[in-house]
């Protein structure tokens, strides 16, 4: 059976290779000698691969594929082992962008190490600019925009960055020592961000992150608990405490924020507490640094897990928390519904940890592709759920095992080779028949009468 698929890179590119991972598992007593597992992709076939595994053994089989359509793909891939066949698919959706583009506003410094971060993949296009020579009018153009050490946000620029998170845009604060800090929180403050306070000059290592964020969903194969994680030096301390619209996606050791998340329409606010010089920190040198740039250059609203577990994974988090308003001078959130074909179910809804998580125990009963939204609009959203893997594991009880563990659920149990398996489902249903016998009694005592009259006569 099919266990789990994963990608091997973070970054989904239109017309370029792309990888997924698919381990599948023989938990048979038999060899498997000639299997194909097949790949699809919005209905399309794009990549088949032979595979043999011996008998209780797994393998990961790679398989690469070219995407061509941009936005949320549908895809899933398929094995055949008949007569079990519940597991022979897993369902999973990626998101596909055409072009990121990458805008980097500097102040008095250029950021290199930014630069060469995004030019390292064909999926970014990245500007640079000054702050002093922006077209706001060009924001749109982009997915991602980074305010490196800008020294004032003035309030034409603040209204321009506010308008384009609104519009979907993601924006990243890197302060630096002569940033004019009231000018950052007044725009802060606004967005429902976190502010600005002190610039502390005591170091600290990030010794902790959100990884059950979805922000991190995907970007981590696996953690190590010693995990070495970046030193900074000196940070701005972020006031966080009393704003509901902030993720901490990284702490420093001393349990200040490093580096923050914040809704602002449908894109997202970060604010990083630290320049990203050697003189303010490493995280430039440290391995986490192209993961999380580019996270948060790609991080929207479908971003999240490829798939869930049914009757496992109760909740389903889809991001931002924002939801579009519903009716004229209406301040109700519209209420969000899971639907494929005839299918239709309005899970409970709440806001937990920066996105909209949905409560689906007990509606989902099928495995595929699900879309998420309103029925009423193009769906934007989709979520993928598969079977619970742990239903494929083919461990089975002895008869003792069985009976034993069956007796405090009064539960009876067939002999197959002692009588009819009909006759038996029959007796336990209906209870033993006892009719015909009371006739055949019936029909003994009248005759029985009748003789005893005629000699007594």
């Amino acid at each position: 059976y099919i266990d789990s698929v994963w990608f091997e890179g973070a970054i989904w590119q239109l017309n370029q290779s792309n990888t997924i991972v698919a381990k599948i598992i023989n938990a048979s007593e038999e060899p498997v000698e000639e299997g194909t597992l097949t790949l699809t992709i919005n209905g399309k076939q794009k990549s088949l691969a032979n595979f043999s595994i011996p008998a209780k053994g797994n393998k990961e089989i790679k398989m690469n594929f070219t995407v061509t359509e941009k936005g949320n793909n549908q895809a899933s891939v398929t094995i055949t082992d008949y007569p079990i066949t519940f597991d022979d698919a897993f369902y999973f959706n990626f998101n596909v962008a055409d072009e990121v583009g990458i805008l980097c506003v500097n102040g008095t410094k250029k950021a290199p190490e930014i630069i060469r971060a995004f030019n390292a993949e064909k999926a970014f296009k990245v500007e640079e600019v000054s702050a002093s020579n922006l077209d706001y009018s060009g924001f749109a153009s982009h997915k991602f925009i980074i305010l490196n050490g800008v020294e004032n946000i003035s309030s034409g620029f603040a209204s321009a960055l506010s308008e384009y998170a609104k519009n979907g845009g993601n924006v990243l604060l890197i302060p630096d020592e002569n940033i004019n800090t009231n000018s950052y929180n007044e725009y802060l403050q606004a967005e429902g961000a976190p502010m600005l306070s002190t610039l502390n000059n005591t170091g600290y290592k990030v010794n902790d992150f959100a990884v059950k964020n979805p922000f991190f969903a995907g970007v981590f194969d696996d953690i190590s608990a010693n995990i070495n994680l970046p030193e900074v030096k000196k940070y701005y301390s972020v006031s966080t405490s009393k704003n509901t619209n902030v993720n901490v996606l990284m702490r420093l050791a001393n349990g200040d924020a490093f580096l923050t998340q914040s809704t602002a329409g449908k894109g997202f606010i970060y604010v990083l507490a630290s320049g990203i010089n050697k003189d303010w920190c490493n995280l430039t040198n440290h391995a986490l640094f192209l993961p999380l740039m580019y996270r948060m250059a790609l991080y929207t609203e479908n971003s999240g897990r490829i798939a869930y577990a049914i009757g496992k994974d109760n909740y389903v988090q889809i991001a931002p928390t924002m939801l579009k308003q519903s009716g004229q001078n209406n301040d109700k959130k519209e209420v969000v519904k899971i639907f494929k074909n005839k299918f239709e179910v309005t899970p409970p809804q709440r806001a937990v940890d920066g996105a909209l998580s949905l409560y689906v125990e007990g509606f989902i009963r099928e495995a595929g592709h699900y879309s998420v939204g309103s029925p009423n609009e193009k769906a934007t959203n989709s979520v993928s759920f598969n079977y619970d893997r742990n239903e494929s594991i083919m461990k089975f009880l002895t008869a003792d095992e069985l009976k034993e563990k069956g007796a405090a659920l009064n539960m009876k149990f067939l002999d197959a080779t002692k009588a009819s398996m009909t006759t038996a489902v029959k007796e336990i249903n209906q209870g033993n028949s006892l009719w015909k016998y009371f006739i055949i009694a019936a029909i003994i005592f009248l005759l029985g009468e009748t003789v005893l009259t005629r000699i007594w006569r």
